[in-house]
């Protein structure tokens, strides 16, 4: 594949193989056929940079995005714009990551020195702030139960969520 600006998140389709999402920086999330590499559909942000993007497993027509300070979420559905904006991060936001049981919950991480947040979606409400500076990799939610595991400096860090 081809990409005009720099990867920065692949994801495959949770159900259907062979269907690959691709975020770039410039905020373009690209879905493609990787049997023929034939794309399938794009979306646009409409802000740079864009530093990760997530692919719900509990509802695979919803998409989210880290922009900049937003959390951007499309619904596959009607995919011409953005669905949902929201800041949450004021100083830059740079991991977004769906909860795998549910498509109610998202986590998302600050660039050093901010928050790891939980978000409950529907409601915009913050139900998990850990002030907590986070450094390093990624977040992972559980598949089935509410615990999400994040990485940081030289240790991993547990929460369980209470949904």
């Amino acid at each position: 594949f081809s990409l005009n600006s720099p990867g920065m998140s692949v994801q495959w389709h949770p159900f259907e193989t062979g269907k690959l999402l691709i975020a770039q920086k410039s905020g373009v999330i690209s879905m493609y056929n990787s049997v023929n590499y034939s794309p399938i559909l794009s979306l646009d942000c409409c802000a740079a940079p864009l530093l990760s993007a997530d692919w719900c497993h509990a509802n695979s027509m919803l998409v989210t995005a880290a922009v900049f300070s937003d959390v951007v979420q499309f619904d596959l559905s009607r995919p011409s714009l953005p669905t949902d904006r929201f800041s949450e991060h004021m100083e830059g936001c740079k991991l977004v990551r769906f909860s795998r049981s549910t498509d109610a919950y998202v986590a998302s991480v600050g660039k050093p020195g901010s928050t790891l947040k939980v978000t409950q979606q529907k409601m915009r409400r913050t139900i998990m702030s850990i002030p907590k500076k986070i450094i390093g990799g990624g977040a992972s939610w559980h598949l089935r139960i509410p615990y999400l595991a994040v990485g940081n400096d030289r240790d991993i860090d547990l929460y369980k969520i209470s949904l």
